[in-house]
């Protein structure tokens, strides 16, 4: 994107189109920034986004683990110990 502009610079304006230009200059009144409001979150649906986290987290693991020991199987043409879970 930003090397499409420069291209255009150049062939519109020639070498003094891609000159660094002075900045402009900040105006002495500060705008007012909008304060975000936090929305708040009760402690069950705080909770349910936590379950619903250690759940992916959780299937995330289980996925990762069969992939390693269809790796091992792979390599080795062993089959892995059965997991105690």
């Amino acid at each position: 994107f930003v090397i499409r502009q420069w291209e255009r610079l150049y062939q519109n304006q020639g070498a003094e189109g891609l000159r660094r230009k002075p900045q402009r200059r900040r105006s002495a009144m500060s705008k007012s920034k909008t304060k975000k409001v936090k929305l708040k979150t009760t402690p069950h649906e705080e909770l349910l986004k936590e379950l619903e986290y250690l759940r992916a987290e959780n299937a995330y693991l289980k996925k990762l683990q069969a992939l390693v020991e269809e790796r091992i199987v792979r390599e080795s043409g062993k089959e892995p110990k059965p997991s105690k879970d």
